[in-house]
């Protein structure tokens, strides 16, 4: 519910001019997100760094006011007392919300500000109807999307303007050609992801603490402690209905000093002998300089516990390969063991881009990111009213990337690695162009028996300097594959990879 930024005051004499304070600003925000929990118990700022107005969760509260519209109009006239000029729009995502309440035209029904009792002047909310978000975002601006400038001026100079001709365009083309937030934003607004958005005012992390009577350096007694906390937190954390998604221990030392052991899991876990293996695995490496004499175990973030059907059968296979049973949650307790000894950063995930250039064809992220992404159980959005969360999608569209590109190589160079090649005479626009003969890596040479290619990759103007190669499968007399190219600018030619 996006407040009116302060204008310029006028009167019949003088125009007086205010400096914008973003400091002011958030402070007023912040103390209005309190206000309005009387409305909703999730109220979050629209924006971390320069938010402009509350996002207010209302899934399930509409019947509590009368309807939605009701509900809106009773928010507005509460602002209206107040003295506030408010926007206000709902819709199933925060993004669209976001989007009707400060792009979407009044109807003309509604353009003249109404009056209440009190004689006050204020604008009539819009409701877009359950399921028809998408449509109402078609004619609205790119801006509503909630993106930077240089990407609304880049999608300007391409003659898009509005958010049903950028969903018109290919993903793929949308994710080699602008940043990954045009895409997340894109897929925020219409429901195809997750807006995960924290509460102003949320509840406090959920903490178990002992004090020792005495202080001690016995790792036995210690861990006998910490054990005993993690089985309290557990027992609350169920009762709470919720799970941990970053579990942390402090070691509270006689010279001051604290000791601190964090472990991420990668979904919502409440079981106590879970927990309590991933931190044996940083306290098997934890160095105990000093006495202790306080231990407290907390969860510092934390996400409602997902409740899944049972299957019939044992080996039912569900959507993705893995069954709602036993796979599914071994799986989940592979990555965070990994991910515990290993650290949140050795634990990765690969996704494909659609970029034809393969050092930009892919992204990583930590696995462990995928559950830290659902550590809001609710969008927190003006007039979000949907409780089903979306459908987790990459940010690319990857689960629907389909391309008519070559093979290529499970093993893949860094950088690519210049050779010398030996290649057939056929004379091109910068010398001789044709297959590879022979060529050396490693002081080795490889006479080649069988060439398919040429296959040429080009990058487009809005990466700046082009790339522009021929890449040929090669497989030599001694039965060896690689994959090889020639850059078309210098006529080098590299090795890239290597297929099994």
């Amino acid at each position: 519910m996006p407040v009116a930024e302060a204008t310029s005051l006028i009167n019949r004499r003088q125009l007086y001019v205010a400096q914008h304070d973003f400091v002011a600003d958030r402070e007023a925000l912040e103390m209005l997100a309190g206000w309005c929990e009387q409305f909703s118990p999730q109220v979050a700022l629209d924006a971390e760094d320069r938010p402009g107005g509350l996002l207010l969760d209302v899934t399930g509260l509409g019947p509590l006011f009368g309807g939605e519209g009701a509900m809106l109009r009773q928010i507005v006239r509460a602002f209206s007392r107040e003295g506030w000029c408010v926007r206000v729009a709902m819709a199933d995502t925060a993004g669209a919300a976001w989007a009707v309440a400060h792009f979407a035209e009044r109807p003309r029904a509604a353009q003249r500000s109404i009056r209440d009792s009190s004689r006050r002047r204020w604008e009539v909310p819009q409701v877009v109807p359950a399921g028809e978000t998408v449509s109402a975002l078609m004619s609205l601006p790119c801006a509503a999307l909630r993106i930077s400038e240089a990407t609304i001026e880049r999608l300007a100079s391409l003659g898009v303007t509005t958010i049903g001709q950028v969903t018109r365009l290919p993903r793929a083309g949308l994710s080699s050609r602008f940043d990954e937030e045009l895409l997340r934003r894109l897929d925020q607004a219409t429901g195809r992801r997750d807006e995960v958005i924290r509460a102003e005012h949320v509840p406090e992390a959920l903490i178990t603490e002992q004090g020792l009577e005495c202080s001690t350096d016995s790792r036995e007694a210690v861990e006998h402690v910490w054990r005993q906390l993690v089985d309290q937190l557990c027992e609350e954390l169920l009762k709470r209905g919720e799970g941990a998604l970053r579990l942390e221990c402090s070691l509270e030392l006689d010279d001051g000093q604290t000791l601190s052991m964090s472990v991420g899991t990668y979904r919502p876990v409440a079981a106590s002998r879970h927990l309590k293996d991933l931190l044996e695995l940083q306290w098997e490496r934890l160095l105990l300089c000093e006495a202790v004499w306080k231990v407290s175990v907390s969860a510092s973030v934390t996400a409602r516990l997902e409740r899944r059907q049972q299957a019939l059968f044992a080996d039912a296979v569900a959507d993705g390969g893995l069954s709602d049973g036993p796979q599914r949650e071994a799986l989940s307790v592979l990555v965070d063991r990994l991910s515990s000894r290993l650290g949140r950063e050795g634990v990765l995930t690969v996704s494909l881009t659609g970029d034809a250039v393969p050092e930009y064809g892919f992204r990583t992220r930590p696995v462990a990111d995928r559950g830290m992404r659902r550590a809001s159980p609710k969008k927190s959005a003006a007039a979000t009213r949907s409780n089903t969360p979306a459908e987790e999608t990459g940010a690319a569209g990857e689960s629907t990337l389909r391309t008519r590109r070559g093979p290529r190589p499970l093993w893949v160079e860094r950088r690519p690695q210049r050779i010398a090649v030996v290649a057939a005479m056929v004379v091109g626009e910068t010398g001789p162009e044709g297959p590879p003969a022979r060529f050396r890596i490693a002081n080795t040479d490889h006479v080649v028996g069988r060439c398919w290619g040429p296959e040429r990759i080009e990058t487009g103007w809005w990466r700046g300097a082009s790339v522009r190669r021929d890449y040929y499968r090669v497989e030599t007399t001694a039965g060896l594959r690689f994959w090889l190219f020639r850059c078309r600018r210098q006529g080098e030619w590299f090795l890239h990879g290597m297929f099994d």
